[in-house]
């Protein structure tokens, strides 16, 4: 089991993707899922739709720095760099980024902004994490959706579009979880 992940240097460690079991056979996807464009709309399919927002472990901003074996240190002036929405939180959190594997010489100010910018953008610094419970009528199990049944059908791991205007929500999100039904053929929710 360390081999496939959960510690350093697994497959997942090194490769990334996402694990497939079916009884003896593992397999390795880059994506387990696809997004085949199909949408959850507020009066069209969805039943009930719950967001949690949770911003316990939300950092807010960066302390990024360079150093060389030689004790050489370069970091920015204004020490550490917020995200643009850090202040609708009610107290900041930053962690330290090196940057020392990236620049082999001692990085100009003008390089090591634009590359904790670009941190910053990559790793979404200033964005709360955001769960979506969403249950749904499966449209492709409908008589009236029979024709359409292989563009509305989803399944484990596939991205669909959360689209719910009156709450402001419209995400893309990956299904983690299935509750089917087994009484009525169907999924519950996703």
């Amino acid at each position: 089991r360390s081999r496939l992940g959960g510690v350093k240097g697994s497959i997942l460690d090194v490769y990334g993707g996402e694990f497939e079991f079916d009884r003896y056979t593992v397999r390795l996807w880059a994506n387990r899922g696809t997004d085949n464009g199909v949408v959850l709309r507020y009066g069209k399919n969805i039943t009930d739709l719950t967001q949690e927002e949770n911003i316990s472990n939300t950092i807010t901003g960066i302390y990024p720095y360079w150093t060389d074996s030689d004790g050489n240190l370069a970091e920015l002036p204004e020490k550490v760099i917020s995200s643009e929405k850090a202040a609708n939180f009610p107290y900041p959190r930053t962690i330290p980024v090196d940057f020392s594997s990236k620049f082999q010489e001692k990085p100009t100010e003008a390089e090591l902004r634009s590359a904790s910018e670009a941190y910053m953008k990559s790793n979404d610094i200033g964005i709360p994490s955001v769960g979506i419970s969403v249950s749904f009528i499966p449209l492709w199990q409908t008589e009236e959706y029979k024709d359409l049944a292989l563009l509305e059908s989803v399944k484990l791991c596939d991205v669909i579009t959360v689209d719910y205007e009156r709450l402001g929500i419209k995400a893309k999100a990956k299904i983690v979880r299935t509750v089917y039904d087994v009484l009525k053929g169907r999924y519950q929710s996703l």
